[in-house]
Formats: structure tokens, C-alpha cells, sequence
């Protein structure tokens, strides 16, 4: 799968809006896009502890 540059701010917005429309409260589709977010800046830092040091 090809890298996707999206920005945490509209990533958040996009979710926010989804679940919204699913007929969930304002409040958990923002505790959702929160941790949607999170999740990716985690597996980010992960990523990057695990990648072999460039020369």
C-alpha cells in the first residue's frame, strides 16, 4: 500500500464527520478521532525506532 501523507488535523475532522453521520455523539467522535490519531503517531514513532539508520 502506498504512502499517504495526511495531516493529523484533517484526519481528526474526516473521522469526526464519519461517525458523526453514523449517528454517533459529537463528544465520542471526537474521543474517536483522538485516538485514531494517537494510534498513528504511535505506530509512526515505532516505525522509526525500528528502521535501520540511514549513512
Amino acid at each position: 500500500m502506498p504512502t499517504v501523507v495526511l495531516s493529523a488535523p484533517l484526519l481528526k475532522k474526516r473521522v469526526e464527520r464519519k461517525a458523526f453521520a453514523y449517528g454517533v455523539s459529537s463528544t465520542v467522535a471526537t474521543l474517536i478521532s483522538e485516538y485514531v490519531v494517537e494510534l498513528l503517531r504511535e505506530a509512526s514513532k515505532n516505525q522509526s525506532a525500528a528502521a535501520p539508520a540511514k549513512p
